[in-house]
């Protein structure tokens, strides 16, 4: 009897043995199991940070010691509503040369501003807007650009900086200028630019001519005679021509680019062989006043004037893709394909955001 006891105890301790290592065996493998998923899930995470969030962290513009991020800038693009991705890059260099040269002129922008401007977007051609409306149209800038409450007030500071600068630079313009009197004649296409320009070297009178061909209307009346013009105020095409050119002397043919604005010129060629402008100068003058005319275009354009000279004093650098470092194809379709993505999660299928631009 006794040595039946004896027997099942030793039965009874062999099973215990065997659940013990039959659940030790199960917990090494929950463990091995667990670290194994541990393993992939890490895997997965730095792997889709390294192929998808990494990317979008990089910096991809500099001016001075502040950086834009790609993140940042699609999200601007999605707020401006724009796929010209080179003409944002342009537009946020501005932006953040505007925004640090604020202290040297003294400019700061309250919440209170930017409140208001704000709510004068919002409303747009409409006398009021509800607070309800004015929340609901303040939450889809933000859905669509996907830019934090923080980002999208700082757009609208840095608009209010570049009119406040805009003001200062328009308040202390100098009134006087160098001048030149501009004679001028419109045509259509290079040919006939070429055959007028002959004629004038050879010694026939540019009033003249300027009445039988010039495309200008007005010259009927005024002879291609433009009077006194700030140099400034003429387009870059001419204003190159002119500062070339000594007195009497014809210019050669001049390409306008579509923007040209000399005076009351006007064309109906849309082709690329032209038009063209022959002029001359007959007098030059230094420090002349300005006629409130040209005071107002050259107002127009101050904010680019000083864009312009402030840039040759930054440090700008863009960050691409491709092997040469700055932008280039390869880096324009990336950003692009990014662009749709980040439009198709938005939901944007057509215009639907504000355009808040500092300059154009």
């Amino acid at each position: 009897m006794a040595k039946k006891l004896s027997d099942n105890k030793l039965i009874e301790k062999k099973q215990e043995t065997e659940e013990v290592k039959r659940r030790k065996r199960k917990t090494n493998t929950i463990i091995t199991v667990t670290a194994i998923l541990v393993v992939i899930a890490i895997v997965v995470s730095v792997g889709y940070y390294l192929i998808y969030a990494m990317p979008m962290q990089r910096t991809i513009i500099r001016v001075n010691d502040e950086n834009i991020k790609i993140n940042y800038f699609l999200k601007r693009c999605l707020l401006n509503s724009t796929d010209d991705v080179y003409s944002m890059i342009t537009n946020i260099v501005y932006e953040l040369m505007i925004k640090q040269a604020a202290p040297e002129y003294g400019i700061v922008i309250s919440e209170t501003e930017i409140d208001e401007a704000l709510m004068t977007e919002a409303k747009g051609s409409n006398d009021s807007i509800s607070d309800a409306e004015y929340q609901e149209w303040y939450r889809q800038q933000l859905y669509t650009s996907m830019l934090s409450d923080k980002e999208f007030r700082d757009v609208i500071r840095t608009s209010l900086i570049a009119q406040k600068l805009q003001t200062y630079l328009q308040d202390n313009l100098p009134t006087t200028a160098d001048q030149v009197h501009l004679h001028y004649i419109y045509l259509a296409d290079y040919a006939t630019a070429t055959a007028i320009k002959e004629r004038l070297d050879n010694g026939e009178d540019f009033a003249t001519i300027a009445r039988e061909v010039s495309l200008d209307s007005a010259a009927q009346d005024d002879n291609g005679d433009k009077g006194w013009m700030p140099i400034h105020a003429l387009s870059a095409d001419l204003e190159y021509a002119v500062t070339n050119l000594t007195i009497g002397q014809v210019s050669d043919p001049i390409l306008l680019n579509s923007s040209s604005d000399t005076s009351s010129t006007s064309s109906s060629s849309s082709t690329t062989d032209g038009p063209y402008a022959l002029i001359m100068i007959s007098e030059r003058a230094t420090t002349m006043e300005v006629s409130d005319t040209y005071m107002a275009v050259l107002k127009g354009r101050v904010l680019d004037d000083w864009l312009s000279a402030r840039s040759a004093t930054q440090t700008i650098k863009f960050f691409g893709k491709g092997s040469s470092g700055g932008y280039d194809s390869e880096t324009n379709a990336w950003l692009q394909y990014q662009l749709a993505k980040m439009k198709k999660a938005s939901g944007i299928t057509e215009t639907t955001t504000t355009t808040t631009t500092t300059t154009q």
